[in-house]
């Protein structure tokens, strides 16, 4: 029951970001037809790789909400059956398999443990500048890190070695790893720390030393929803986190009473995903060292 409320709240808070960025995608591409945006990559370090303005961004716009609209899709189709059944007997022992359950619950759990990690290190510093509100750089910035940095991120550093080890180990369809759905290896454990230390890292020098852990901890969670399920999962997760800083100008208090009953299903979450991962741990020692098949993979750690 703690899993299938906090599936109704976080959804209702996707369901509010993702409306103020379809009112939104009009002066977005107004404005980005002024704007100058860079492109980032991580090399591990983070670097400028080039920038875009004019038509240019319109497209990068364009094709950023797409994605994300994709995706939502996506997320929602994917889940119905599960919560269908979930509803239906009560009990979300169905839905193991359910990514909008699972990006919901994992949500809950990641922001109490982030605001566990804030409230110890010290002194945090906001950068200046940041977008804030519906503005159209806001309602830009946060859906470009939702999409680019997955890419740079999850899709560069777990889906692209696994897509290179499938191809070597002979998958003709090797190339599909790239999009993440595969399943747990030793190898995609691997994968995950590695791209979640990178990222932690990688907002250190906007943010400062106290924004690597917590980052680094939200980077474990996409890349678990990245593996279990598909980019499409770690885009939503990320989408969602972010676009709180959109909506919550929208309606403050709304939304404030929303977020306060997020961090407090927050442990009862944890506690619930830990329990689910404790039990599955044994099942992945036994599994190969490279790739598992891609049908029987998608739900080992569950």
């Amino acid at each position: 029951m703690i899993a299938m409320a906090a599936t109704l709240v976080v959804t209702f808070l996707m369901a509010f970001e993702l409306a103020m960025m379809v009112l939104g995608v009009g002066s977005v591409f107004s404005w980005s037809a002024d704007a100058v945006e860079s492109i980032l990559v991580l090399v591990p370090w983070l670097t400028v790789a080039g920038h875009l303005s004019g038509l240019p961004l319109q497209l990068f716009w364009i094709a950023q909400f797409a994605v994300i609209l994709a995706s939502a899709f996506f997320l929602l189709k994917k889940s119905l059956p599960g919560l269908g059944k979930s509803l239906k007997t009560g009990d979300p022992g169905p839905s193991s398999s359910c990514p909008l359950l699972w990006l919901c619950a994992l949500l809950c759990a990641d922001l109490v443990l982030n605001l566990l990690i804030t409230s110890m290190s010290g002194a945090i510093d906001i950068p200046e500048g940041l977008p804030s509100g519906t503005s159209p750089e806001a309602l830009y910035s946060y859906a470009n890190a939702a999409v680019w940095e997955e890419i740079i991120c999850r899709v560069a550093y777990i889906g692209l070695p696994m897509a290179a080890v499938g191809l070597i180990s002979g998958r003709r369809e090797g190339w599909r790893y790239l999009f993440g759905g595969f399943g747990f290896s030793w190898l995609a454990v691997g994968l995950i720390l590695i791209s979640s230390v990178i990222f932690g890292f990688a907002h250190m020098s906007g943010w400062g030393v106290w924004k690597i852990l917590p980052t680094l901890v939200s980077g474990l969670v996409m890349g678990y929803l990245f593996v279990r399920f598909g980019l499409y999962a770690s885009i939503m997760f990320h989408f969602v986190v972010d676009y709180m800083g959109v909506i919550i100008t929208v309606s403050p208090t709304l939304v404030s009473i929303a977020f306060v009953v997020v961090l407090l299903l927050g442990v009862p979450c944890l506690l619930w995903a830990a329990s689910r991962f404790r039990r599955s741990m044994p099942g992945i020692k036994a599994m190969p060292r490279l790739l598992p098949s891609q049908e029987s993979s998608g739900d080992s750690l569950d």
